[in-house]
């Protein structure tokens, strides 16, 4: 007998998180094109992530961000919160990355 990943929300709604997984990974596969930077995807990843949690019920969105903050490349409030606090210096670009060597030319 096969297990399922469906899970009850406690508000009567049954929440696929199999099919949450496969939509984490079909969202990596719309991000458009980040060039070699890491950081610039993730932050594309979470954001689509997020918007789509937005339009979730609270109860369900809940355990989608649970599944999603599994994910490698979503990035929690608290990497957030670390990453601003490690762009606070005048030698780091808007993208999170040294200014000189930002592919986006940032440095000049």
């Amino acid at each position: 007998m096969s297990q399922t990943h469906d899970s009850m929300d406690g508000q009567g709604s049954i929440f696929d998180e199999n099919g949450w997984t496969a939509r984490l990974s079909e969202i990596k596969g719309e991000i458009p094109s980040c060039g070699q930077v890491y950081e610039l995807f993730a932050q594309r990843f979470t954001a689509a992530v997020n918007a789509e949690l937005w339009a979730m019920p609270e109860h369900i969105a809940e355990r989608a961000r649970a599944i999603a903050e599994l994910d490698p490349d979503y990035f929690t409030a608290e990497d957030n919160a670390r990453d601003d606090d490690d762009d606070d210096s005048a030698e780091t670009c808007p993208h999170g990355l040294d200014i000189w060597t930002c592919p986006a030319g940032c440095g000049g």
